[in-house]
């Protein structure tokens, strides 16, 4: 017989691969954002122990990202370099006031195997539908979530087989033209 917390291990292990789960927390265990507020990743200088609240405090990985749920007008400016973690966004924004994750010119690569994992429903060709497949992006309860990067000199690069971007139970996904 299984302890509670075997089980509980059990099914981290089969949602999320074998990724810490505190890289990837439940919606209970976020903190909600006011709204209206940027926040820094730079996988290079920066230190998952600083605020994030500037380009001098940023966080290094997704991580700390990935315990906020954010909120109208919130946005996750993002440097070049090596992603270790998955973005695992949960938030909503509005028409008016998008939730945006900004990447910034330069090179994005994001690792096959630290990457958060899933079996999302796919609805074209799948060579494993049973497999659980690794997301760069994973975006989860999120409305009105705006992707930029710059054309032609921002570059996201997945390491190994992986999906790009993973939408669950999202919608509104507005278009900025020119970008």
């Amino acid at each position: 017989m299984q302890t509670p917390a075997a089980t509980l291990l059990l099914v981290l292990t089969t949602l999320t691969g074998l990724c810490a789960a505190a890289d990837y927390p439940e919606r209970a265990q976020r903190t909600q954002s006011a709204g209206n507020h940027t926040w820094y990743i730079d996988p290079d200088q920066g230190n998952d122990g600083n605020p994030g609240t500037s380009p001098s405090t940023a966080w290094k990985s997704m991580s700390p990202a990935n315990r906020l749920i954010m909120s109208r007008g919130d946005t996750l400016v993002i440097q070049p370099g090596e992603h270790a973690a998955s973005l695992a966004l949960m938030g909503e924004g509005s028409r008016q006031a998008p939730v945006t994750i900004r990447f910034m010119p330069g090179r994005h690569v994001f690792k096959h195997g630290t990457l958060v994992t899933g079996k999302p429903q796919i609805s074209n060709t799948n060579d494993a539908p049973n497999e659980a497949k690794a997301m760069a992006i994973r975006l989860v309860e999120a409305k009105n979530v705006r992707l930029e990067g710059k054309p032609g000199a921002t570059d996201i690069l997945l390491e190994g087989k992986a999906i790009f971007v993973c939408m669950e139970h999202g919608k509104r996904f507005p278009e900025r033209p020119g970008l």
